[in-house]
Formats: C-alpha cells, structure tokens, sequence
C-alpha cells in the first residue's frame, strides 16, 4: 500500500507573501493610475486566492469530520489503519491552513458542527465509497488553489522555503498537497472500482 508523505516532512509556504492583501500593490502617489491598477490587481488576486485557501481549507474539515462518521464502519485492520492515518493527516492540515490564513491576517473558515452524509453508512463498501468522495472533494479544492495560486519566479527544482517563498511557494505547497489527495484516493479508488484505481486528472 502507499501512502502519503508524513504532513512533518512537509515545507510549509509564508502565509504572508502566498495570500496578497489589498493594497500591497505597491507605493505610488496617490490617485496615480499606475498605483490604482497595481493596488486593484493585488486585492483581486488577493481575494481569489484567499477564497480559493478558504475552500480547501473547507473541505479538509469536511474530509476529518467524514473520516470520523466512516471509520467505525470499516472491518479490515488494513483499511481501519489507513483511515485513521487519513484522518490525522487531514486534520493537519486544517491546523496548518487555518494557521496560515490567520498569520496572514485573514479570518480561517470555522468549521460546522456537522456535515450531511451523501448516503447512509451501512457498511465497509459504503464507507469505503465516501472515503474516496472525501479523497476526491479534497484533490478538486488543491486543484483550484493551485489555478488560483500564481507561478510566481520561483526557480524551476527549488524546494519552497518557508521563510519568504512567497506566491510560489504556496503553488508548490497546494501541488504537493494535491498530490497526496490522489495517493489517498488512490488506495481507497482501488476498493470501490478495481479496475480504474486512479484517474488521469485528480480533482477533475
């Protein structure tokens, strides 16, 4: 079986270079068109990419409460274990996103006290069908931060630092993250339909 990166081993992006805010386009005389244009197009990319991090961070409270409900329902040690780890690492990563939301100044996404089930959890294949939804919810909201993420001028091969990678560093965090979605999803895609355990696009 394989299985994600451990979430310790992870580089984790500055939350603030990744998340423009509104007015960091720069300092011109006020009322100057260049300045305005810099300054409106910051805060636009700034709210899409804080809208785009709000959802993922959205969905991975969605993944650790669904892991929680699906657990009990699952009777093969294997597949127990997995679920579990699956768990933990999802709630890192509501730690980790909720804090860089909030180091960046921005107010994280609370989470709901519940979340409705798609189906009833009767069994081992039910719940083994609403891992791989989980898996698959979580790999579309990577997929759109990393479209909403700009490529930024990071050097093609460099580790991100998370001492001021910045935009780019943030692209590579949510690719690696939605890489680890589709390793998970994987495994649990290979229960539910065996003869297509991946898909070409994760998170499409």
């Amino acid at each position: 079986m394989t299985t994600p990166s451990s979430p310790s081993a992870r580089v984790i992006p500055s939350p603030s270079t990744a998340i423009p805010t509104v007015g960091s386009g720069g300092g011109g005389t006020a009322g100057s068109a260049g300045s305005a244009g810099s300054a409106g197009s910051a805060g636009s990319a700034g709210s899409a990419v804080e809208q785009a991090w709000q959802a993922t961070l959205a969905a991975e409270q969605a993944a650790t409460y669904g892991y929680g409900m699906l657990g009990p329902h699952l009777s093969d040690p294997g597949q127990i274990a997995t679920a579990r780890a699956d768990e933990a690492d999802h709630r890192q990563l509501v730690r980790e996103s909720s804090d860089l939301l909030a180091s960046a100044g921005l107010a994280p996404t609370a989470a709901a006290l519940s979340y409705p089930l798609p189906w009833p959890l009767t069994d081992p294949d039910a719940a083994a069908r609403l891992a791989l939804r989980l898996e698959d919810a979580a790999s579309a909201a990577w997929r759109y931060l990393v479209f909403r993420s700009p490529a930024g001028s990071a050097t093609a091969g460099a580790s991100p630092a998370p001492d001021g990678a910045g935009a780019a560093a943030l692209r590579a965090y949510a690719i690696a993250r939605l890489t680890d979605s589709a390793v998970r999803a994987a495994y649990w895609r290979r229960l539910v339909t065996p003869a297509t355990p991946t898909v070409p696009f994760p998170g499409i």
